[in-house]
């Protein structure tokens, strides 16, 4: 089942962004320069990278040993994303705080030394992406995937992230995540057509499988700390999350209009989660944890079809470009010194590997 309306105005109203934006405003950045280059003497020949290129859009530097495809497909996704995302929320026009520079890895091999640390310092292996923000400089760090669409998705989702927490740097972790999810599965079209709410294979088979964490344990600080010991439930935690978004974004029928922007508005005013959760979703959570149960279940969840605002031309149209030696030994070492380690699983959330392709609207699960 897909809803289509042609006024883009009712996704502002609808969208979960509406809320996080009236919160504050987020900017993403023309980049005068890569902030990983190194002064060189007048004397030294520059030397060319063999595998490392780069590409320079309007708002992103996209650079990496992938193919030059990859790059190039990346960067011309992120510039349709920001740029339908700017056309419904004027405040991503504004200038920069910092600029945007994106790694894509040609190999989860090449990636593994770049990948988050656990508590006790070892490599999170099932980092997809991670985005790293800093005074200086933005990171969203991947590697390609063997399916482009997964390198697309797990770009978007960063990508995403950047744009909540510019907005709402408090946001709780399950919306934080939800949000993430139901935007990274956006698909533009060049040709003008925008469709929100694919649904995300592992996400939906594991929620297929019934509803595990309590919506009361999802939406408070002292159950998500419980969460985040076991993986099982790290995983469920991200699907569960995604499907919240999911319901109250497109699946209520109406019944739940507001609610998630009253659920933002009662955090800003300092109530807990768990007291904003019942505020804004209702008192007793059990009624909102079956009807989640119910929606997820459909043989087929609904999508959201609008018409792409007018671009104004940014998407690339050339080629990446080798890069200086010099400069790929730079951004290595930046990234080496930047990459995060999560200290604390009670108050850190480790950044999960992104599950398989979204299906297509028409797909079904036994």
């Amino acid at each position: 089942m897909t809803s289509r309306r042609s006024d883009t105005r009712w996704l502002v109203w609808r969208g979960a962004f509406l809320a996080l934006f009236a919160l504050g405003s987020v900017t993403a950045s023309p980049l005068a320069q890569t902030p990983f280059e190194t002064p060189r003497s007048a004397s030294a020949a520059p030397r060319a990278s063999r595998d490392w290129k780069q590409l320079q859009s309007t708002h992103f530097v996209v650079v990496g040993n992938s193919t030059e495809g990859v790059l190039r497909d990346t960067t011309i996704q992120l510039e349709m994303f920001r740029d339908t995302v700017s056309q419904l929320f004027p405040a991503l026009r504004e200038p920069p705080p910092r600029p945007t520079t994106v790694v894509v890895f040609r190999n989860d091999a090449s990636f593994h030394e770049f990948k988050p640390r656990d508590p006790r310092g070892r490599v999170m292996d099932t980092v997809a992406g991670y985005l790293t923000t800093h005074p200086d400089a933005n990171y969203i760090v991947l590697a390609a995937r063997t399916n482009p669409t997964q390198t697309v998705r797990v770009v978007l989702h960063e990508f995403a992230h950047y744009l909540i927490h510019g907005a709402a740097p408090e946001v709780p972790r399950w919306l934080d995540e939800g949000l993430a999810d139901f935007y990274s599965t956006i698909l533009i079209d060049p040709n003008g057509s925008v469709r929100l709410g694919d649904p995300i294979r592992g996400h939906l088979a594991r929620l297929r499988g019934g509803l595990i964490i309590p919506l009361d344990q999802l939406l408070s600080a002292p159950g998500q700390t419980t969460i985040f010991g076991d993986m099982r439930q790290q995983l469920t935690f991200y699907a569960q999350s995604w499907g919240l978004v999911h319901y109250l974004t497109l699946g209520h029928a109406g019944r739940r209009d507001g609610q998630m922007e009253a659920y933002l508005r009662a955090i800003e005013a300092g109530q807990s989660l768990a007291d904003a959760g019942r505020h804004a979703f209702g008192g007793d959570l059990r009624q909102l944890h079956i009807e989640l149960a119910t929606y997820m279940r459909r043989p087929i969840l609904p999508t959201q079809s609008l018409t792409r605002p007018s671009t104004d031309g940014s998407v690339v149209g050339h080629r990446p470009v080798p890069m200086l030696e010099a400069d790929v030994q730079a951004l290595r070492a930046s990234l080496l010194s930047r990459v995060p380690v999560f200290r604390d699983a009670g108050t850190d959330l480790p950044p999960i590997a992104v599950e398989p392709r979204p299906l297509p609207p028409s797909a079904r699960l036994p």
